[in-house]
């Protein structure tokens, strides 16, 4: 049994930036206040590890902590190497104990960045010392009422060491980051060969398909579907969690789903490609996208977009991609199934006005095809692309579904707030071996809300304008065919 011997009340939080540890004063100071004397040693190991090229496909520490099974970090009390035996998982938190001269907690959260180490909290001194980047998740009271709730309804010691389990919590509902920062590090663990003892993966969603399915080779390990409003309840003292993540996606990974999709095709898409290869010429793809952040006037970009492609190419054809439905999206629950009914059904009458106007201005010859992706499962999403040419895209989802599982070239186009933090280079990074995408200039874009917010709608300055640029781009780029 835990104690759980601290006051969330008197709780104490620290904020540092592990880049700036070569100014150790403050980190002296804070280790002198809660009598740390090795705080700097524990910072600078954490560093050392998160900095490693090989983290951006899996977590060293996470890989090391299954196959140990246990997690080792040097103790901010001793100096001396510790072993955790114990995590628990809280939201999107997991809580690795170590008992020590002083008992402290490693704390790992944010699923963009891999679950990094984010956070130590010693129950001594009623003390978190936060690095996380996020500010809005960083480990502080809420989490300590959660823990001290947990703690307090255990009452099984912990298992010895041989008889603890590691097990594998996944299952992002966003298929994107499923893919970015979830499966990138099952493939880079499994990359290390078979793991003893054999771990177990704890699910609540698989958007992308059954894992076992995806990846063979752990057909033969221990699955279990959670519930993803009770997650892990009051976790089990015998298990070892671990939240396995990553932050690129490696081409081993993007050839697997692309197989596996290719594989899952329905019949109405087989017969659908073999139409559109029929056609001989080029395959566009674009979004259209009716939640913020979008083009307040998409309909008339596109439009005048796709009536510049059919002129220009005769036997092209354009696919206009919308939202698309996970795979377990029916093994979610009453309201998550409506929710996602409603988004594909809105996703296809959208698309069906673009193409009713795009037909009335005549151009549509029958040498060309306009495809409405709008609602396709996401497997059928990722087939279809294979076999597109290049793409103009929103910035996000919508673009990674193209541009994380087919890498071509294309265009991304965002509001100002987006713009600025280099979105080509972030995409970019994304994926191994990625090719760059343009972004349309933000002199052809304005903000319709000040632009204060990534997540604000914007809106083409000249839709003509706007078109010709990516006509401009689209002939620079080569066809796959």
């Amino acid at each position: 049994m835990i104690a759980a011997d601290f006051n969330v009340a008197r709780t104490k939080v620290d904020v540092i930036s592990l880049d700036r540890l070569d100014d150790i004063d403050p980190v002296e100071e804070l280790s002198r206040r809660y009598g740390l004397p090795h705080l700097l040693d524990f910072l600078r190991s954490v560093k050392k590890t998160m900095e490693e090229p090989e983290e951006a496909f899996g977590r060293r520490y996470q890989r090391d902590a299954i196959r140990r099974p246990g997690l080792v970090l040097i103790s901010p009390a001793s100096g001396r190497q510790s072993l955790s035996t114990r995590s628990i998982a809280l939201e999107d938190k997991i809580f690795f104990r170590f008992c020590d001269d002083v008992d402290f907690y490693a704390v790992s959260s944010r699923v963009r960045f891999g679950y990094p180490l984010g956070g130590l909290f010693v129950p001594r001194e009623n003390w978190i010392l936060s690095w996380d980047r996020g500010r809005n998740r960083r480990l502080g009271p809420t989490q300590l009422r959660l823990l001290k709730t947990l703690l307090d309804r255990q009452h099984q010691p912990a298992p010895d060491r041989a008889a603890i389990t590691p097990a594998i919590i996944m299952g992002h509902e966003n298929f994107a980051h499923h893919m970015w920062n979830e499966l990138s590090a099952l493939e880079r663990f499994l990359a290390d060969g078979p793991a003893y003892p054999v771990p177990e993966i704890l699910t609540t969603r698989e958007p992308l398909g059954p894992l076992h399915a995806i990846f063979p080779e752990i057909s033969g390990w221990k699955f279990a579907r959670l519930n993803p409003d009770t997650r892990l309840g009051d976790n089990d003292p015998s298990k070892l969690y671990v939240n396995l993540g990553g932050y690129r996606i490696p081409s081993a990974l993007k050839s697997r789903i692309v197989r596996y999709a290719t594989r899952s095709a329905s019949p109405r898409l087989v017969v659908l490609m073999e139409q559109i290869r029929a056609c001989g010429g080029p395959v566009f793809w674009l979004s259209v996208r009716i939640k913020a952040p979008t083009l307040v006037n998409q309909k008339e970009v596109v439009a005048v977009l796709c009536a510049q492609l059919m002129q220009r190419y005769r036997n092209c054809c354009i696919v206009l991609d919308g939202f698309s439905l996970p795979f377990d999206w029916k093994q979610t629950g009453p309201e998550m199934q409506q929710f996602y009914r409603s988004s594909a059904d809105s996703s296809r009458k959208e698309i069906d006005a673009l193409v009713a106007e795009i037909t009335d201005r005549g151009q549509h010859v029958a040498s060309q095809m306009i495809v409405n992706a709008g609602g396709f499962d996401i497997l059928d999403s990722i087939a279809l692309g294979q076999i597109a040419d290049m793409y103009f895209c929103h910035s996000g989802t919508t673009q990674h579904k193209i541009a994380w599982t087919a890498n071509l070239p294309g265009i991304i186009h965002c509001n100002s707030k987006t713009f600025a933090t280099d979105p080509a280079q972030w995409h970019a990074e994304r994926l191994e071996g990625a090719i760059r995408p343009d972004v349309v200039p933000s002199a052809l874009l304005a903000d319709t809300d000040g632009g204060n917010k990534r997540g604000e709608n914007y809106r083409a300055v000249d839709p003509a304008q706007l078109a010709d640029f990516v006509m401009q781009k689209f002939g620079q780029y080569p066809r796959r065919r």
